[in-house]
């Protein structure tokens, strides 16, 4: 869970990330131990690259084989879900075999997840090589459907070999002072991705790697990572068009060329435009970044459902306050059945 790192410095999740990445396993290995016993699923396992899946796979299966086991300290829900995908994935299907480290809650089910792995590494290496994975971010307080079909939205244009990898703010540069806890949006963020009728459990990932930290603060660099991980070509990024028209703002000022300059140099972007937006201020700006730094950009449909349109964290947390919860609910759960 998160940490507080040295400034510019990789915080211990990027530290795992990094141990990984560079073939330790013995030191990736003994943080997504660790991360278990503290209640957090090794999801990474099921993003990881072809060529670090057997000896991640094989370093924690040795490592699981020394440990006292301990029951489940993760919600029912992960443990119902990972019920459900266990036949599939025992059947050899790489999608569903790639599903099961999000779904871990003890060592019994991190040990069955590792073995059938293993069993079906040709298929499982396949089924990764190639993908494509966007990252997405967000403060998610709440996170809410308008997040989700956000993501699903990406995934359609990305095509069939993508998928999304979701990171939470930690410390959101302006909204620091305001954002509850960390682990309670991670929490209920990931619940809520793996239960959304809208979204392929397969094709989803919430990573436990705080923004606003650590390697986040240096330009692309934990983009970069994450895209090495798991193997992707380059770093893509699906964001908002008041987030992307922001940014194209601030760097034809001459601001933030570390970060926003830097992506649109380096990052493929996924770029979700609404109709609130000046339709010919998208446009000029979509121009601007491809034309200066010879950005890729993708631009995705605006969404036509009005519950999507009209869905904002700060409007659900002030009809919650106003106590209409119905119509907050209406944005938050609508594609989430059993959890209003």
């Amino acid at each position: 869970m998160s940490s507080t790192p040295i400034e510019n410095h990789p915080s211990s999740e990027e530290s795992r990330l990094l141990a990984l990445d560079a073939g330790d396993f013995a030191a990736a290995s003994e943080g997504l131990v660790s991360d278990l016993y503290n209640g957090m699923s090794p999801s990474v396992l099921g993003i990881v690259r072809p060529n670090l899946i057997e000896g991640i796979s094989q370093q924690l299966l040795h490592d699981a084989g020394t440990l006292p086991s301990f029951g489940p300290v993760l919600s029912s829900y992960k443990s119902n879900l990972f019920a459900q995908y266990l036949p599939v994935a025992e059947r050899g299907d790489a999608a569903a075999i790639s599903a099961l480290p999000k779904l871990v809650s003890d060592l019994g089910s991190l040990t069955a997840t590792l073995e059938i792995t293993l069993e079906n590494l040709d298929a499982v290496s396949e089924w990764r090589a190639g993908r494509k994975y966007l990252q997405y971010i967000g403060s998610f307080n709440p996170q809410h459907i308008g997040h989700r079909e956000n993501i699903a939205a990406g995934l359609a244009v990305a095509g069939e070999d993508a998928s999304a990898v979701v990171q939470v703010v930690a410390n959101h540069p302006i909204k620091k002072d305001s954002l509850p806890p960390y682990e309670g949006r991670f929490r209920d963020g990931e619940q809520k991705l793996y239960s959304s009728t809208i979204l392929d459990l397969t094709e989803v990932t919430l990573l436990d790697l705080p923004l606003s930290l650590g390697m986040a603060k240096q330009g692309t660099a934990q983009i970069d990572l994450l895209a090495r991980i798991a193997g992707d070509t380059k770093g893509r990024w699906l964001l908002g068009g008041d987030k992307f028209l922001k940014d194209a703002t601030d760097v034809r000022k001459g601001h933030a060329l570390d970060k926003a300059g830097e992506r649109f140099s380096k990052v493929h972007l996924y770029v979700r435009r609404r109709e609130t937006e000046d339709p010919e201020a998208f446009t000029d700006a979509v121009d601007y970044v491809q034309d200066a730094f010879g950005a890729e950009v993708t631009v995705i449909p605006e969404p036509s459902d009005t519950i999507v349109l009209a869905a904002a964290a700060s409007k659900i947390r002030a009809l919650r306050a106003e106590g209409k919860d119905a119509e907050a609910n209406a944005m938050e759960f609508p594609d989430l059945p059993g959890m209003r």
